[in-house]
This record gives C-alpha cells, structure tokens and sequence, in this order.
C-alpha cells in the first residue's frame, strides 16, 4: 500500500476540494483505495496500491499551482523510531556563523562562502575552515548575545515533542558550534547533539576547531551509527536537512526506504532528495509519519 500525504499552507482544501480530486483521477483511470484528513482542511492522506507512477505524477499536476508539500511513500514503517535533524536553517531559522560575521563586519565574505558551501561549489571542510579564521579574535560576550536571538522556524518544538511522547529517539546533528547547538539541544529535549567545538583562549575565539571536524561524511556515519546504537532498521529513521553538507546523510536514508525531507532547501539538495518541504512548517514531518493534529504535543 502506498500513500501521499498532502499538507496546505493554509486551509485551501476541503470536502468538495477532495471530491473534485477524486473524480478527476477517477476520470483518468485512477482509483484510490481511501483517504482521510490529518487536519481539517490543511493535511491529507490518499491510499492506493496500482497505477503508483501514475499517481504520484497525477498528485503533482493536480497541485502544480496550490501552495502545498506532496510527500509520497510506503506505508510500511511509516512511524518513525528516531529523527536526524540539521540544525542552522531546519530547526532555526539562522545560520549562526554567519551571524557572528555580520557582528564583525565580515559578514559579506562569509556569508559567501556558506552560500558556495551549501550549494556544494566549495568543500564543506575547507569552507568551514576558511569562515573559522575570519572569527579570530571574536569575544565570547558575542557568542551569548547571539545565542539569546536564535529562533526555531515553525513546528520544532511540536515536531521533537510529538515524536518523543511516542518513544522516538531525537538528534541534533550539525555541521554548527557546540555553543549554539547544545541550547537549541535543551530547548528541544533533544537525546543527543552533534556538532563542532570552536576553540577558545582567553574569552575569545581563536579561529580553529577542535579534530576532528563534522562534515557530510560525520553526518552520514552518525546516521549509521544510530541504527546499530538503537537497535532499529534504517527505514525507521527520518533525516531533515538543508544544505550540501547534509546530501550524504539524506542520501542514504532515502536509498535505504527511510523518509529524507529536504527542507527549504538548496538547489543541490532538492535535485537528489525527492521528499520536499517548500510552503508548510516542520509538522509536515508529523503529517508524513500519518500523524493527525489531535495527536500532536502541542505546546
């Protein structure tokens, strides 16, 4: 049995919105063995088992013009047992090495290296390295102010509570500073958080990184790791993220039948992972799990 989910960014849809669906896909030859809302008006599920290719491409034309996210799967280990997530530009909104460099007028340079980074134009280690340096000599009293402005984008919070209610493990897993990913980590209630530990001196940023560092190939291996560590199957993890530093990781959990969400994301990212989130918020990972409203842990 297959399913797609269909989420609106707003409350577009509804009973005649569906009917209309169905008798158009009816009209070309498409039958659907049952749907359901997960939210009223705003989220759907539609179960088929023939025609899959041609309906998903019929999902994808007949919502071509609507704001909504379509994500279309197995149902099979649809729950997920654990979540993967990036951090800078999934869970919150900022990218924080960019925002020390804005509190140091080297914002330009940087912020042009992390676009070459995420578009994956320039290596993910070396782009690191290149953005450290410019931070030397950054006082630690910047890096608490900067903490203080970080904002979760829409449904953090909902997604990493639901998920943990219903037994689900929840990693951070960032190419980010341990400074900023272990209080977002809190916030969250995450089990565990993964990231990269800036070296300081004297209250002040030196310009390196402790070794070793995490990259694309980290993010990818703690992927691994999380399957044996938590004794689960690698259809039973979702991976969330953004940028090219986060394709290996994404890459392998879709290859591998678990649920890759590329999220807002970059061009790179978008091209190889067929799971999208462009117009609705992070409870889309909920809607995708076969999750209703009702059962989310609202804050």
């Amino acid at each position: 049995m297959h399913v797609t989910t269909v989420v609106a960014s707003d409350d577009g849809m509804n009973d005649s919105f569906v009917a209309d669906m169905m008798a158009r896909a009816g009209k070309e030859g498409l039958v659907f063995s049952g749907w359901r809302w997960l939210r009223q008006n705003r989220a759907l599920d539609i179960f088929y088992d023939k025609h899959v290719d041609e309906t998903k491409f019929f999902f994808r034309t007949f919502f071509k013009e609507k704001s909504v996210d379509i994500i279309s799967q197995h149902q099979g280990n649809r729950q997920k047992k654990a979540i993967l997530a990036d951090m800078e530009s999934t869970l919150i909104q900022q990218e924080m090495l960019d925002e020390i460099a804005k509190a140091l007028n080297a914002g330009e340079k940087i912020e042009a290296i992390t676009a070459a980074a995420m578009q994956g134009k320039i290596d993910f280690r070396e782009a690191l390295h290149q953005r450290i340096r410019l931070l030397a000599g950054a006082p630690a009293v910047l890096l608490q102010d900067l903490a203080a402005t970080m904002t979760f984008h829409t449904g953090a919070k909902t997604l990493f509570d639901t998920m943990k209610k219903n037994g689900a493990e929840c990693w951070i897993v960032s190419g980010g500073f341990m400074y900023f990913i272990e209080k977002i980590g809190a916030q969250l209630g995450a089990h565990r958080c993964y990231g990269n530990e800036l070296l300081m001196a004297d209250d002040k940023v030196v310009g390196e990184l402790l070794e070793p560092v995490l990259g694309r190939e980290a993010k990818r291996d703690i992927y691994r790791r999380a399957q044996v560590e938590l004794s689960i199957s690698a259809a039973d993890i979702v991976c969330v993220g953004d940028g090219a530093n986060d394709l290996e990781m994404l890459m392998e959990c879709q290859e591998n039948n678990g649920l890759a969400v590329a999220y807002y994301a970059k061009p790179v990212v978008k091209e190889k992972i067929s799971t999208h989130i462009n117009h609705t918020d992070l409870t889309t990972i909920l809607y995708a799990q076969g999750y209703v409203f009702d059962q989310f842990a609202h804050a």
